[in-house]
């Protein structure tokens, strides 16, 4: 008897979960049912064997087979009887679902890792941006895949969403996520340090966002040195250096590789001038100080001291461009009376410039010593002591006009360059005086008739010195004996009457400066003469040439306005006389200058225009007018400090180099100046 054969139950299947899956295949499904084989069954998708099958009898898991697109027959079969089981449609091969990508923009030099979430994504699946492969994808998982995004190259837009494609290997299946990626556009966020010494070379680092391999940087328009692309986010470089020293804002310009992006920081960057003393605005005070004066140049910044003839001011301020100096300090020495002294600036940084003899401490005003003949020892006494010699009064005009009145220690006038000796020849008789000054290489007598108030010789020269002691002759003066006993028997009776010495010398002619002292060959501006005993009715001559009334203004007793007449270029004496024909004299007191144009500090700046410019030359005057390739600087822009300095604000211009052109009287001259970006 044949032993009975027990035939297995056919399987049965119940569910296939998931029932969806990627084409390349990999996804993890669980098959439930009954009458499974434990460890020996086939499971098969459309045909298709899986592998990595786990068996038991009611339950197997699986990892799909690659397939194309589609919905498949699931089949388990027991390998053991050969029985089958089959699940129409029951799982869904999926094409690839991009539902994001983070983050959705980057650079133009790409290789930025993106992080892309969806769903089905096969485990050889591939991105694609724009058509162009990344770089570096990896698979996380069904859900996620990690790539570099690759560089940007023409024509793919900026700064316009770009397709985002993943595609399974094995069936090109793909997925897109439709305008989802942005290369950034090319953004300059920062500078650092946003300012450099004109000379450039301080090593900077530029922040922003798209830079690529190809991007460039310029300052003003000028390439920056050393430039390395750090980063997508970081550029390191070096400042270039302004073509001429001086002060600028700049616009830093950073342009992609190919041209294809800029981005500009407008004024972001300064270049700082160094500290250059160029001109003041005035160039002479008083000798007591408090005079305010403007240093003009360039590289002034706050805070900054001052030194006059080593002198330390710290009060100084900076007011467009110009340092202003509120109080000058009192002349430190005697032996700066009337000398030109070095004036210096100096920043926080000890950065300093100096103008060599740049501010002059106005002469003290000479304090006659004064010798007044009293009765009995008046002209005629002199005479009686000369023996009667009527040609005494033309001895002591002619010692006068040739010096040796004036000598000393054998020296005479013609070899002393540069004195002048002006004598006047008085009406009337009386008790004369003798004004008596020393000088380092004169000793000088100026004979006057104290009854008419007038001089009978003017002698004018720059008084420097204290007065003599004694008020004596000196013993190499060539006096005659008769002369000096007459004059040191007057000396001692000066101490009985100093009254009369008083009103000698309150009522004396002077001239003490002309401020300023240079101005135009023609249509000179007005100029300032200070001295005492100025009466209403004056002449003034400059080099010869009368002033006319309408050009001549009795201030006060002390100080005359005056328009100098016109003149050739040089130098020329000043003098004042009155209405008797008493003159004073200032020797080689005033400069007439041709129009000319020196310097122009700075000679560079920003084309947003509005720095002050400082402009030296000669021959300056209130109408001259200033311009800028063509564009005429406002009047109200212009400042003429002097006939040698003025300062003007230049106006906005493009980026390039220019004429800054001076016109006086039909006359022209040009200096180049650069407008940088």
């Amino acid at each position: 008897m044949q032993p009975a054969v027990v035939v297995q139950p056919a399987p049965t299947i119940s569910a296939v979960l998931p029932q969806q899956g990627t084409t390349g295949g990999g996804t993890r499904v669980r098959i439930t049912g009954t009458n499974f084989s434990p460890g020996n069954v086939t499971v098969r998708f459309d045909n298709v064997v899986a592998n990595g099958v786990i068996a038991t009898a009611l339950q197997i898991d699986v990892d799909t087979p690659p397939h194309v697109v589609g919905a498949v027959d699931v089949r388990v079969t027991n390998n053991n009887d050969g029985q089958f089981a089959v699940a129409p449609h029951a799982f869904t091969y999926m094409q690839p679902q991009v539902l994001a990508i983070a983050p959705p923009m980057g650079p133009l030099l790409g290789n930025n890792r993106v992080r892309i979430t969806g769903r089905y994504f096969a485990p050889n699946v591939s991105v694609l941006v724009a058509g162009r492969p990344a770089a570096n994808v990896n698979r996380v998982d069904e859900q996620t895949v990690d790539a570099d995004i690759p560089a940007r190259q023409a024509p793919t837009p900026i700064a316009q969403g770009l397709n985002i494609d993943v595609v399974n290997g094995n069936d090109q299946a793909r997925g897109r996520l439709n305008t989802s990626y942005t290369y950034e556009p090319l953004r300059l966020d920062e500078v650092l340090p946003a300012s450099a010494p004109s000379a450039g070379g301080v090593p900077l680092t530029l922040r922003g966002r798209g830079f690529d391999a190809g991007t460039t940087v310029t300052i003003g328009g000028m390439p920056v040195g050393g430039l390395a692309v750090i980063s997508p986010t970081r550029i390191d470089c070096t400042a270039p250096a302004l073509p001429t020293p001086g002060a600028a804002l700049c616009d830093v310009v950073a342009t992609s590789g190919g041209g294809a992006q800029t981005d500009t920081l407008v004024d972001a960057f300064t270049y700082t001038a160094p500290v250059t003393l160029v001109a003041m605005t005035l160039s002479s005070g008083a000798r007591g100080g408090n005079t305010q004066v403007g240093l003009l140049g360039m590289g002034f910044t706050h805070p900054m001291v001052a030194f006059f003839a080593g002198q330390q001011v710290n009060t100084v301020f900076v007011h467009e461009g110009e340092l202003i100096v509120p109080q000058t300090p009192a002349v430190p020495h005697p032996n700066d009376n009337a000398h030109p002294v070095d004036v210096i600036a100096r920043d926080q940084g000890n950065h300093s410039s100096q103008l060599a003899h740049g501010y002059t401490y106005e002469a003290e005003r000479p304090a006659m010593n004064v010798v007044v003949y009293a009765p009995g020892q008046d002209f005629h006494s002199i005479r009686a002591a000369g023996a009667n010699d009527a040609s005494l009064t033309g001895q002591l005009l002619q010692m006068h006009n040739t010096g040796v009145l004036d000598a000393r220690d054998g020296a005479s006038a013609a070899q002393m360059p540069g004195r002048s000796y002006h004598n006047h020849i008085a009406g009337g008789v009386g008790g004369l005086l003798f004004n008596r000054h020393a000088h380092p290489r004169h000793t000088i007598h100026q004979v006057l008739d104290v009854t008419m108030h007038r001089p009978i010789n003017n002698y004018t020269s720059n008084l420097l010195a204290p007065n003599t002691p004694n008020g004596r002759w000196h013993p190499d003066a060539g006096v005659s004996a008769a002369i000096i006993a007459a004059h040191n028997l007057a000396l001692a009776a000066n101490f009985a009457n100093p009254a009369a010495v008083q009103n000698s010398i309150n009522t004396t002619l002077t001239l003490f400066s002309v401020t300023p002292a240079t101005g135009a060959t023609a249509g000179c501006e007005q100029v300032t003469l200070t001295g005492q005993n100025f009466p209403n009715n004056v002449t003034v001559h400059f080099g010869g040439v009368a002033v006319p009334a309408a050009h001549c203004i009795r201030v006060n007793a002390t100080t005359l306005t005056v328009t100098p007449p016109d003149h050739a270029p040089g130098v020329v004496d000043v003098r004042i006389t009155d209405a008797r024909g008493v003159f004073v004299e200032l020797p080689a007191a005033f400069t007439h200058q041709d129009f000319a144009f020196a310097t122009l500090t700075p000679a560079i700046g920003s084309h947003d225009g509005g720095n002050v410019v400082v402009i030296t030359g000669t021959g300056f005057k209130a109408n001259t007018a200033v311009s800028f390739d063509g564009i005429a600087v406002a009047a109200h822009d212009i400042t003429v400090h002097s006939s040698t300095v003025l300062t003007a604000r230049a106006p906005p211009h493009a980026a390039g180099v220019v004429n800054v052109r001076l016109t006086l009287g039909g006359v022209m001259h040009n200096l180049p100046y650069r407008y940088v970006q």
